[in-house]
C-alpha cells in the first residue's frame, strides 16, 4: 500500500467515524482498559485540531469532514465568542470557564 492510498484510507474512516452533528468522536480510558470500555469524550478541541489538520488536504471527502466538522465547532461557540474545553453534550460542558 503506499502512503497516498493509507491517507486515503485515514480520510474516509474519519469521515464515517464523523457524527451526525459533525464532531470528531474523541474516547477516555486507561491504556491498560480494553478500548471497548472507553467512554465517549466530548471535546471540541479534537474537532477543531482535526479540522486544522485536513483543512489544507486536497480531497473531497477531506473537504466534507471539514466542512462539518466547521459547522460543529461554530455551533458550540459561547455568546462571548468563547469555547468551552467540553461540548455543550457533554456532562462536564460547565465544568472549565470559557476561553
Amino acid at each position: 500500500m503506499s502512503a497516498q492510498q493509507a491517507i486515503g484510507d485515514g480520510i474516509r474512516w474519519l469521515a464515517e467515524a464523523q457524527l451526525d452533528q459533525g464532531e470528531i468522536p474523541s474516547y477516555v480510558g486507561s491504556p491498560r482498559d480494553d478500548a471497548r470500555s472507553w467512554e465517549h469524550d466530548e471535546l471540541n478541541f479534537i474537532t477543531a485540531l482535526a479540522a486544522e489538520v485536513l483543512d489544507p488536504v486536497d480531497d473531497p471527502v477531506a473537504m466534507r469532514v471539514v466542512d462539518r466538522a466547521v459547522d460543529f465547532v461554530r455551533a458550540q461557540r459561547e455568546p462571548s465568542a468563547r469555547w468551552r474545553y467540553w461540548a455543550r453534550s457533554h456532562d462536564r460542558v460547565r465544568f472549565t470557564p470559557p476561553d
